[in-house]
C-alpha cells in the first residue's frame, strides 16, 4: 500500500471531471425544466467516478457548478456561448460599419453585465461610440449603437 507521499494528487483529475460535469449540465436540453431527479442523476454520474471510471469531481466542485448555474429560482445555461457569439457579431458589425482597423482596435467587453435576464456586453469602438449587445441565447442577440 502506498503511503501519502507516493499517492498521485487527485485534484487535477477532479478538476477535469468537474469541467466535464459542467459541460454535461449545460448541454441538458432545457435547464429551466430540470427536475430534482435529473440533478440527482447528474450528481450520481459525476460525484465519485466519471462515466469512463476516472476519479469524479467530488461534492464541493459539483456544488459550485450548481450554485453558479442557479439564478432566479431556476437553472440557467452558461452564458459563455452567448458571450462568444456576441463578440463575434460585434466584431463583424464594427468591421462592416467602420472598417477592419476599427474592429481590431475596439475594446471588446469593456462592460459586461450578467445580472439581468439577458447578457449585456458593451464594446468601445474608439472614435465612433459604444456598441451595446444583449441576448439570452445565441439566436436572439440584438445590437444598439450609441455614437459619440
Amino acid at each position: 500500500m502506498a503511503n501519502d507521499r507516493e499517492r498521485e494528487d487527485p485534484r487535477p483529475q477532479m478538476d477535469e471531471a468537474a469541467a466535464l460535469a459542467q459541460n454535461d449540465l449545460s448541454e441538458m436540453v432545457d435547464l429551466e425544466a430540470l427536475e430534482k431527479s435529473h440533478i440527482a442523476e447528474w450528481w450520481e454520474k459525476w460525484y465519485r467516478r466519471t462515466p469512463d471510471g476516472k476519479p469524479g469531481a467530488g461534492h464541493k466542485r459539483l456544488g459550485r457548478i450548481l450554485i453558479k448555474g442557479y439564478k432566479g429560482g431556476k437553472m440557467v445555461k452558461s452564458t459563455q456561448r452567448v458571450e462568444d457569439e456576441i463578440y463575434n457579431q460585434q466584431y463583424q458589425w464594427i468591421k462592416d460599419k467602420f472598417g477592419k482597423e476599427a474592429a481590431e482596435k475596439a475594446n471588446y467587453g469593456w462592460y459586461v453585465d450578467t445580472t439581468g435576464p439577458e447578457l449585456e456586453v458593451e464594446t468601445k469602438a474608439y472614435g465612433h461610440g459604444v456598441l451595446v449587445s444583449r441576448g439570452s441565447t445565441e439566436e436572439d442577440i440584438n445590437h444598439e449603437f450609441q455614437g459619440s
